[in-house]
């Protein structure tokens, strides 16, 4: 039973052959998978952790606008926690009104361009005007095809 909990995964299945009962276990070493899961977590967390400590707003989203990934300073600004984010659309989060202001530099972006700009967003989530300067820059995939958002 040791190898239950040593990393590996393992499959039992009963078979009849010629009437009599068998126990077929199938046993697969997933170390290195598991490994490799650790050392994700792990560059993940320090990720967040660099990101949490700059004084930027840094966020990024999908090819759908969605918010995968928003830092400390993104959630203070906008007063909402990163669940409260993630998932969620750009429009979602910031409000009709000023989505409107700046679709235009998203549908750019969206468009593989670079785009810098500032707005006054208005009454954000209920923290009144706030002013920004904020620079979209496009992500690709290896076949140069656009991915998402980063902000």
């Amino acid at each position: 039973r040791d190898w239950l909990s040593s990393g590996c995964s393992y499959d039992l299945r009963k078979i009849y052959i010629a009437g009599q009962l068998f126990h077929l276990v199938r046993v697969t070493d997933i170390s290195d998978r598991k490994l490799a899961e650790q050392a994700l977590r792990q560059s993940e967390k320090q990720l967040r952790l660099l990101a949490d400590a700059l004084p930027v707003f840094i966020s990024y989203a999908d090819s759908e606008e969605r918010y995968q990934f928003v830092n400390k300073k993104y959630e203070e600004q906008f007063g909402l926690n990163r669940e409260e984010i993630c998932g969620k659309t750009t429009r979602e989060v910031i409000g009709d009104i000023n989505y409107h202001l700046i679709r235009g530099s998203i549908e750019q972006v969206l468009g593989g361009e670079s785009v810098s700009y500032e707005v006054q967003f208005q009454n954000l989530a209920d923290l009144g005007d706030r002013y920004l300067s904020v620079m979209l820059i496009p992500n690709f995939d290896e076949s140069l095809e656009f991915k998402d958002i980063i902000a």
